[in-house]
């Protein structure tokens, strides 16, 4: 029968080339979210966690699921998954702090930079509000950057072109993806895939 050909090795350049046509996280900050307090993570093309059971490795990656659930479907709907924001938000000494913010630094698969944030604030009774969200994109140019950010539920710094109307309890990028300059961010953002790797089954 005839031989599969053999599978040709890729160069370190053809890596990056294939990395960047997806994109990729480079920098990523966390603040208040399950165990964490604080988490600032130069990620490289390949990073791999190592720490003890409850070192907070799998928040880290739950900290990235929940950005691509909240945009996907809801912010509600992430948090329901983990059960409120009472239990996302880090459990301290002198109890819940008042909100959590996450923040990504993307390499964009059509080699834009973009930065996007979100902070999201504890209501009475269980209920939340995005207090605040950030998206920047800067193309090759140096003019070329299109960005927007809300505070408390306004926007303080509005897309260019339009206005789309905004709820506390959802994050405007879902909204403002209409428009092609924010669409790559979203899709990003949004399609992150995660595996869990089971070793005894390996």
């Amino acid at each position: 029968p005839p031989t599969s050909p053999t599978r040709r090795k890729r160069s370190v350049r053809e890596w990056r080339d294939l990395m960047a046509s997806r994109g990729r996280i480079r920098f990523l900050v966390i603040r208040n979210f399950r165990s964490i307090k604080k988490a600032e993570l130069r990620l490289a093309g390949l990073t791999i966690l190592v720490g003890p059971n409850g070192a907070g490795k799998s928040n880290v990656l739950d900290a990235l699921r929940f950005v691509s659930d909240a945009l996907s479907v809801t912010p509600s709907h992430a948090l329901s998954l983990r059960g409120g924001v009472g239990a996302v938000r880090r459990k301290g000494l002198r109890g819940h702090p008042n909100d959590f913010t996450i923040r990504l630094e993307v390499e964009l698969p059509n080699r834009n930079y973009g930065i996007y944030a979100f902070t999201v604030g504890a209501l009475p009774k269980g209920e939340f509000s995005i207090k605040h969200e950030i998206c920047v994109i800067h193309g090759v140019g140096a003019l070329d950057r299109v960005e927007f950010e809300i505070e408390e539920g306004k926007f303080k710094l509005a897309p260019r072109g339009v206005e789309p109307r905004i709820s506390p309890d959802r994050l405007a990028l879902t909204t403002v993806s209409a428009k092609a300059e924010f669409r790559p961010m979203y899709d990003f953002l949004a399609g992150m895939e995660f595996y869990n790797l089971v070793p005894e089954l390996m």
